[in-house]
């Protein structure tokens, strides 16, 4: 149907710049501005790429120097779910994200919301206080209530809460 909205294929995004019947628009003006959009983003969907390559390297290592597979502890923030993913044992990943430093989970396949092992149900939805008394681990600060992610200041806490998640 012609109005429908997405998903996209490049042909469809360069068929949203042309003009619609009611735009008394020169016709190849939007050609011109989609041009410079496509290279745009085509630039970075190289970068990306790229830089996934690169990251790969530090994943695999990482999985491979694990002492116990079912966490992996990275030193950075590195595009890991499309790597992981091809082992069995990964059930978190622990890797700085900002000024703290994160558990997630791993999904069971590449797009799901379904984790492998999620975070523990009495987790859910807790802060700060009310986390750490929970976990016992005083610098735990959130679990999403979606238990896929939980944040502590040190990598010692995160830590710690995968492996108390691990117990559950």
């Amino acid at each position: 149907m012609n109005g429908e909205v997405g998903p996209y294929v490049v042909q469809g995004i360069i068929n949203a710049f042309r003009p619609s019947w009611k735009e008394d628009e020169e016709y190849d003006k939007p050609f011109f501005e989609v041009v410079a959009f496509m290279r745009t983003f085509l630039i970075r969907k190289i970068k990306k790429a790229k830089d996934g390559i690169e990251a790969e390297s530090f994943i695999r290592k990482a999985y491979e120097e694990a002492q116990d597979k079912r966490v992996i502890i990275f030193d950075g923030y590195y595009p890991w779910r499309r790597f992981l993913l091809e082992y069995p044992e990964p059930l978190y990943v622990v890797c700085p994200k900002s000024d703290k430093w994160n558990v997630y989970c791993v999904p069971k396949e590449k797009e799901s919301f379904d984790n492998r092992k999620s975070l523990p149900e009495a987790w859910a939805g807790l802060r700060d206080d009310e986390l750490a008394k929970v976990t016992g681990v005083p610098d735990a600060v959130f679990c999403h209530n979606g238990r896929f992610l939980a944040v502590a200041k040190s990598k010692e806490g995160a830590l710690e809460l995968a492996r108390k998640a691990l117990e559950n």
